[in-house]
């Protein structure tokens, strides 16, 4: 695992095969706890929270659920060109 320390505002870029990228941004930090990040990638990269893809791996929750409920909150960053 690489673990890197970014500020507020800064980002990481994960590269795939096919020229595919994925920008991640830290938007903000909650109390010291929690971290609102922001994921700009193309419409072909799956992205899933852990905990989800854990309960459809564990047949609790259907995979078409969760892709439809995460589609339903996606939320445009300001800045973000995607």
């Amino acid at each position: 695992m690489l673990a890197l320390t970014r500020k507020k505002g800064e980002s990481i870029i994960l590269r795939f095969p096919g020229g595919f990228e994925a920008v991640v941004t830290l938007i903000e930090v909650y109390r010291g706890q929690k971290a609102r990040l922001g994921i700009d990638a193309h419409q072909e990269i799956e992205v899933i929270r852990e905990e989800l893809l854990e309960l459809t791996n564990q047949g609790e929750v259907d995979a078409d659920t969760v892709d439809g409920g995460a589609a339903g909150r996606v939320e445009r960053v300001p800045g973000s060109d995607r």
